[in-house]
């Protein structure tokens, strides 16, 4: 007891140490058992899939509602994105049409003012 005092280890109490002993003894008892075992597979695969799923769906929905609470950019952000080396490439890509596409939308803009005045 000594030696696991300075790492702050609660030691159990015996009934709840002989009661996970005996759930340890029955465990290995019956992983013996065929059936037991592929029951046991089946069921942590069903769990661990069931907590993948979850932590999928929350990244998904996390991911929708950023992107749909994302503010446009200006020309200057997308100008200073396309120029950042961390930026991906079809992100890179993406952005320089969307520029391009905003320079002509201001550019008609622009002429549209100019011919009305």
């Amino acid at each position: 007891e000594a030696e696991y005092a300075k790492h702050n280890i609660p030691l159990p109490d015996p009934e709840t140490a002989m009661r996970k002993l005996k759930a340890m003894r029955e465990f290995t008892e019956d992983w013996y058992d065929e059936d037991f075992r592929d029951r046991w597979l089946e069921k942590v695969h069903a769990v661990w899939e069931e907590e993948l799923w979850a932590e999928f769906e929350a990244a998904e929905r996390a991911q929708h509602a950023a992107a749909s609470q994302k503010e446009p950019m200006s020309m200057e952000e997308m100008e200073a994105a396309i120029q950042d080396p961390d930026t991906p490439a079809e992100e890179r890509k993406r952005l320089k049409k969307k520029l391009k596409a905003r320079r002509q939308k201001a550019k008609a803009k622009k002429k549209n003012q100019d011919d009305q005045s």
